[in-house]
């Protein structure tokens, strides 16, 4: 039986596979006159019924296939470059995944940071009430798509009204016995280690999701960096040892998706008490205990011997014996790659069809995987806030978009392989088919759409917003990858050479330099010059990118202060029908496109590097890539060898 009732599902809009490179162009021709140009684009609302609500009761865990590893046959989005492997076949148990990460961890609690940083280092030691459901237990396996599925909540009822939430726990949940010399251990918490996750587990965890503890020392808990999940939950209370109720304010018939989102983790009381938050040790229920965590240098967990989950072979996950993470850059995770004493990385300069080739020859025993998505993960933001904020008028903002030849981009920077699309939701959200550049512009002429390159009037734009030739900004951006990189310096040297002026793309020193600019972890907002790069991180539902537009959110880096972007993200959050989504995509994109607060940096295809031992390597994007977001997924990996 399926996790997730189809009524339940068909609540989630469908998000399909990528395709090629979009076929729209525009270009300037002779000079303009001159004109003051002064356009408004208005965004047309659009009024939907109030929800009815549902009542869902819940099946149970997914079981794996008897004997395999995998129940997979295909995963959609995916295309192997080289060394394509069958997933469903018995996995070999035992070794030590290595996983090159090129950042220092942002430390160990995930829910005062939901810095990546964060997760690469516990996600793989907590788990949550519900995760999207890994890839290796789906036959047909979707990257866009996120399908909620149990992890410590194993089936639930819903109220009549949509409101109350009746979750029952896994009765086999336990938390980890941390061993003697791990990080953390100590005799204070003999009482926690090995027992059972119970109703008040969870009473505790939403009670610090939403910041309203107070630590031993009477002073409250520290700020959480994330709270857009938990923020529709007005109670929540314990039925009974393995019962937990949660009450909303509105009703949410995704709920389970939403609590899917990669950070929104489970942490036990008793380390609360004695530390007041969870920086000092990590103690979860997941597949591998923390044991050492050198934030500079390494971090490695071993597996649970008393994890409550089973695998395919009968016996309990995980798989391997150990997951080590190693900070090291590109350029030595590649050789490790090659020479096989790296597993995975989140970076090996693999970023264009000729360099995934070259890498594919290089290491002949590497799987090397090409995969598309369907929204933009990065986009480029203005300063807008603040006395000195130079593109407080839109019309500067425009001349900036028109200044980008988004084919150009894409034939130059990325050889072709990508296409360009929407930061508020992925394409199918709002179009019927994968927008052209015209298609983006949703309905406005050539002349006020942003995605249509015209140097011409770009300068035009620049001179009206009262800027001039010669003036100097900067772009700010984290190389997450190569990629960031390329694309920043090609956006500085397009914008600089249309509008005669000067902007240097500046990679930041560190992550928390990056973070600290744009406010990634939450306010102040816009802490840079003129221009950054912003992530645009997609979530679990098409609910979750309205929700971080909305005036109040602390993901709302690009500030928007619309009341009726709030007013759309509040009736998203009620879990509308397919139909009044799409008409509620429209609109916030229209709104988008009328304040154009960000422009998306172009979505190349790109390229996941694994040595030729890894199996069951791959985490859907909506639920955490891996190893870092969706660590947890190295629950069912295994080794080869």
């Amino acid at each position: 039986m399926r996790f997730i009732q189809r009524k339940l599902l068909m609540m989630v809009s469908a998000v399909v596979v990528t395709g090629l490179i979009v076929a729209a162009c525009g270009g300037g021709g002779a000079t303009p006159t001159p004109r003051v140009i002064e356009r408004t684009v208005v965004a047309t609302p659009t009024a939907g019924p109030t929800p009815t609500a549902r009542v869902v009761v819940q099946t149970a865990t997914p079981t794996p296939v008897p004997g395999f590893g995998a129940a997979t046959r295909e995963v959609l989005g995916f295309r192997w470059i080289s060394q394509k492997l069958d997933w469903r076949q018995p996995a070999k148990r035992g070794g030590t995944h290595v996983y090159a990460f090129p950042s220092p961890s942002g430390g160990t609690d995930p829910v005062l940071s939901r810095s990546f940083t964060v997760m690469a280092a516990v996600n793989t030691a907590y788990n949550q009430l519900f995760r999207c459901q890994l890839a290796p237990e789906l036959e047909v396996a979707d990257i866009n798509q996120c399908t909620p599925s149990a992890d410590l909540a194993i089936s639930f009822e819903v109220s009549s009204d949509g409101r109350v939430w009746t979750l029952k726990l896994d009765p086999n949940a336990t938390w980890q016995r941390v061993p003697e010399g791990a990080r953390g251990y100590t005799t204070e918490l003999s009482g926690l280690y090995g027992r059972a996750v119970v109703a008040d587990d969870i009473v505790h965890t939403v009670n610090y999701w939403q910041g309203k503890l107070t630590k031993p020392d009477g002073s409250p808990q520290g700020t959480p960096s994330s709270t857009a999940y938990a923020s529709n939950i007005a109670e929540v209370k314990a039925i009974d040892e393995k019962t937990v109720q949660l009450t909303l304010t509105n009703p949410d018939p995704v709920l389970p998706s939403t609590l899917s989102t990669f950070n929104a983790r489970v942490v036990p009381p008793e380390v609360f008490d004695l530390d007041g938050d969870y920086t000092q040790r990590t103690v979860g229920s997941g597949a591998f205990i923390l044991e050492k965590w050198d934030r500079t240098v390494e971090w490695s967990s071993v597996a649970n011997p008393n994890f409550w989950r089973m695998g395919g072979d009968g016996q309990p996950l995980p798989y391997i014996d150990r997951h080590t993470v190693k900070r090291i850059g590109s350029d030595t995770a590649r050789s490790g790659m090659i020479t096989g004493v790296v597993d995975s990385a989140l970076n090996l300069g693999v970023s264009s069809p000729s360099s995934a080739v070259a890498f594919a020859r290089q290491c002949q025993s590497c799987q090397v995987i090409e995969f598309s998505q369907a929204h933009a993960s990065y986009a480029l933001g203005f300063r807008t806030v603040g006395d000195t904020a130079p593109f407080k008028d839109r019309r500067a903002r425009l001349a900036i978009a028109k200044s980008i030849d988004y084919l150009s981009f894409l034939t130059n920077v990325h050889e072709g392989a990508g296409s360009v699309f929407p930061n508020t939701n992925p394409w199918p959200a709002t179009f019927d088919a994968k927008p052209t550049l015209q298609d983006l512009g949703g309905g406005v002429s050539d002349d006020e759409n942003p995605y249509i390159y015209n140097p011409e009037l770009a300068r035009e734009l620049w001179a009206a917003s009262g800027h001039s030739t010669g003036e100097k900004y900067t772009l700010i951006y984290h190389e997450y990858s190569a990629r960031n990189t390329n694309q920043s310096i090609f956006i500085a040297s397009a914008i600089s050479d249309v509008l005669d002026i000067d902007i240097e793309a500046v990679k930041a020193e560190n992550i928390a330099i990056y973070y600290t600019a744009v406010g990634f972890l939450g306010p102040p907002h816009q802490q840079f010059e003129g221009l950054a790069m912003y992530t645009s991180n997609i979530g679990t539902t098409n609910a979750e990118q309205p929700a971080r537009m909305s005036s109040a959110s602390p993901e709302n880096q690009p500030q928007f202060q619309n009341s009726r972007i709030d007013e759309l993200a509040a009736e998203w959050a009620q879990g509308p029908s397919v139909e009044r989504q799409r008409e509620m995509a429209r609109e916030i994109y229209a709104i988008e496109i009328q304040e154009l607060r960000r422009m998306p940096y172009p979505e190349p295809f790109r390229y996941a590097t694994y040595s030729g031992r890894l199996r069951n390597t791959w985490q859907q994007i909506r639920g955490g890539e891996m190893f870092h977001q969706g660590s947890a997924h190295t629950e069912v990996i295994w080794l080869d060898d």
